[in-house]
This record gives C-alpha cells, sequence and structure tokens, in this order.
C-alpha cells in the first residue's frame, strides 16, 4: 500500500486541515502507482458532489483510461482533480 487515508469527512475547516497533515505517504519510485484504485476507493466513500484531490506522478499511464472510469461515477457529480507529474 502506498498510501492511507481516513474515510471520514471533515466537517470544519481546521479538522480538514489536520487531516491533510495526517497524511503519510511512503513507497513510490515504482511506477506505475495504484492511482485509479486509490480514485475508485475514493468515489464509492465520496458524497454526491464532492471533491477529491489526487496527487501522482505517472500521468502518462492512467491518462488513457481515466476519463473512462470516471464516467462510470458520473452519477454522483463528484469533481476529481488529478495533479500530475513524471516518473
Amino acid at each position: 500500500r502506498q498510501w492511507s487515508a481516513s474515510r471520514r469527512s471533515p466537517t470544519t475547516p481546521e479538522e480538514f486541515q489536520e487531516m491533510i497533515e495526517d497524511i503519510f505517504v511512503q513507497g513510490g519510485g515504482d511506477c506505475p502507482e495504484a492511482t485509479l484504485q486509490g480514485i475508485k476507493l475514493a468515489l464509492e466513500a465520496a458524497q454526491p458532489r464532492s471533491f477529491i484531490y489526487v496527487f501522482t506522478t505517472p500521468a502518462r499511464k492512467i491518462r488513457n483510461c481515466l476519463t473512462q472510469f470516471l464516467n462510470s461515477f458520473n452519477g454522483k457529480r463528484v469533481v476529481v482533480f488529478v495533479l500530475t507529474g513524471d516518473c
């Protein structure tokens, strides 16, 4: 597992900030990462009209299937922001 995250939703800006500060990232350097699996878990737990932020490196590995994948969750009207770089 490359990341660990809470499945609870913050109710205040301060709680959101605490959750961001508590994120622990490990691993990496072994493209491709499990980006789509992470997005899938977030989408399944997300409330309608939520925002999901994804920070990852292997842009070229997921670019082709990301749009189709996200369209499968279209009913929730969730906005997913993906910030990528290169491996």
